[in-house]
């Protein structure tokens, strides 16, 4: 049986289209765990609606907001299959997805999980066509450097391996399937496989509902997210003897300050934001340990131009190849 698990955090306007695809399954031996994360809006009276006639379906509410991975995690002690699949409650499962999946696992020898491609959409399938199938290259260094190959609902897992892993780690409030994702590659008792598609069987939401009104809110929380997976990982590479793939965690600093600046452009942050969140990140210590002062020239280059607007392809390009050469 596969588990399918789904937090849910006030997307009362999404989550009955993430349950219906989920009923609408091909494959039909399969549950589905649903943790609401003590919702603020009426995403459980909608959920409850939804699931009320269906014992396919289960619904555990915290009582106090706990976040995405404690959900994650109370949802792999609580799931009944030997597969799971982690489903954000504003995405949508295609009607073939878990037949596909678990065919292919199936397929697959000695495996903890398997990838699969995913696709991308705004409002409705169909008006974004991005795909989440390009897996080429050092996958590690790609998740280190914030080039993500693959996001959460990419995945089916074997519930033993996760549970192998500990599940998600709780201290991280953003980046935790990428957290996740790391370990496991870097766990030599982990295998996994890939399948290599043009179709996607499950489909990522992108929306600005996630940003919320208050961009500085946003980027400040992700400011905070993206220093603690750099120090967890500087730390952790180092535990392991993994020194020469610390410094890919330098371009996730920069995809960051290329955020920030993008919502600098389009007048989301104003310009004493900008400088409050730069100023913060040039005191914290992981800052000064990761950084050169090679680096740190381009680095203030880049600021200085992006402050006024300037913007440059090949500057980025050029930044990038010095932060790890």
């Amino acid at each position: 049986m596969i588990s399918i698990i789904i937090p849910n955090y006030n997307k009362s306007q999404f989550v009955a289209e993430t349950i219906n695809s989920v009923k609408k399954q091909t494959y039909d031996n399969w549950e589905a765990i649903i943790i609401d994360d003590c919702s603020s809006d009426n995403s459980v009276e909608i959920i409850e609606e939804l699931i009320s006639n269906d014992n396919k379906f289960r619904l555990k509410v915290n009582f106090s907001n706990k976040g995405a991975n404690y959900s994650r995690n109370l949802g792999i002690k609580e799931a009944k299959g030997d597969f799971i699949i982690f489903l954000d409650s504003d995405d949508i499962l295609s009607k073939d997805c878990l037949k596909n999946r678990i065919e292919f696992f199936r397929e697959s020898s000695n495996i903890d999980f398997a990838v699969f491609c995913m696709g991308s959409f705004n409002e409705v399938i169909g008006d974004n066509t991005f795909l989440w199938n390009k897996f080429e290259g050092n996958l590690v260094k790609r998740f280190l450097s914030h080039d993500l190959p693959w996001a959460i609902p990419s995945l089916l897992w074997k519930k033993s391996s996760l549970e192998m892993l500990k599940g998600f780690d709780e201290s991280f409030k953003r980046y935790q399937d990428v957290e996740l994702h790391i370990r496991a590659m870097l766990d030599d008792n982990i295998n996994y496989a890939i399948q290599n598609s043009n179709k996607a069987d499950c489909y990522y939401r992108i929306s600005d509902e996630r940003f919320g009104k208050d961009y500085f809110s946003f980027i400040q929380n992700k400011k905070n997210g993206v220093l603690h997976f750099i120090s967890f990982f500087e730390s952790y590479l180092k535990n392991i003897g993994n020194h020469k793939s610390i410094k890919y965690l330098k371009l996730t600093f920069f995809q960051f300050l290329s955020d920030l600046f993008f919502y600098y452009r389009q007048s989301a942050l104003t310009l004493k934001e900008v400088e409050e969140v730069l100023d913060d990140i040039f005191k914290r210590e992981i800052f000064v340990l990761l950084f050169s002062s090679k680096d740190v020239f381009f680095l203030k280059l880049y600021i200085n131009l992006s402050k006024r607007k300037i913007y440059f392809k090949g500057l980025s390009l050029l930044i990038k190849k010095s932060l790890v050469n």
